[in-house]
């Protein structure tokens, strides 16, 4: 399943004072069927460049089994890439398995 920039991630902090280009500075969230491993592929948010991703921010993507109507599995995840063609992440860290 591909990404849609219709259900693009959210950014949910910023530090106060960050700068452009200063690494590691916000929060993001994204919530969707996918999961942990197909987020972290390369290049995964077309869009995530235009949204303001930079290298460095933690991505939490959040699950969701359409199945039931409950969440899914949680990861957390650090922007590793960013290129014109898209946003990479690293792999992640499972948080939660929930269902």
């Amino acid at each position: 399943m591909a990404y849609s920039t219709s259900n693009p991630p959210w950014l949910v902090t910023k530090a106060i004072g960050s700068t452009a280009g200063a690494p590691g500075r916000a929060c993001w969230q994204y919530a969707s069927t996918h999961v942990q491993a197909v987020a972290a592929a390369t290049g995964f948010f077309t869009d995530g460049k235009d949204l303001g991703m930079t290298l460095g921010d933690s991505v939490y993507v959040i699950g969701s089994n359409t199945t039931t109507g409950g969440l899914g599995p949680m990861s957390i995840h650090i922007v590793s890439a960013v290129t014109s063609t898209g946003v990479g992440l690293s792999s992640g860290l499972l948080v939660s398995s929930a269902s």
